[in-house]
């Protein structure tokens, strides 16, 4: 599992550079007051990971937001499944899900190559590359969500 510090500071790193001073748009054109619902479909057969992650993004955002998970870090679905609901302030909701989706989406895709690696009977590792997805594998969440491990790979220059 992850560690709840490193997802509050990625999320907070992560809000920081996508958000800025705030969703300018949805403050502009929302009135404060109106609500939504936003539902995260799988594009693509996927193997789910990073909904805890998604979940604290929609929270540091606002905290009223409720999340419904439509199914667990881990699980396999086909495209066209719900993976999640988001119902709230509208501006809330907007504001939070870019950053939530690139989660989710980063996580996911990892894990799938993942499953699909280890189905096919991969012994290499998968080099990990970004920083803030570096910081995530810190617990190793996503790793056995897919069936592998991560071996970090610096591209600095020595």
């Amino acid at each position: 599992m992850l560690e709840a510090d490193i997802v509050r500071r990625a999320v907070r790193a992560a809000l920081e550079e996508d958000l800025g001073p705030g969703d300018i748009t949805s403050r502009l054109v929302l009135d404060a007051h109106t609500t939504a619902r936003g539902i995260v479909i799988a594009r693509e057969p996927v193997t789910v990971a990073g909904l805890p992650v998604a979940r604290e993004v929609f929270h540091q955002v606002d905290p009223a937001l409720e999340i419904e998970a439509g199914c667990e870090d881990g699980d396999e679905l086909a495209a066209g499944a719900r993976v999640a609901t988001v119902r709230g302030s509208a501006r809330s909701i907007l504001a939070a899900e870019r950053t939530a989706l690139n989660f989710l989406q980063r996580l996911s895709g990892i894990a799938t190559r993942w499953r699909s690696r280890a189905r096919h009977g991969s012994r290499y590792p998968i080099p990990a590359r970004r920083r803030r997805a570096c910081a995530l594998w810190t617990g190793t969440r996503c790793g056995p969500v897919g069936g592998r491990t991560t071996v970090p790979v610096s591209l600095t220059p020595s």
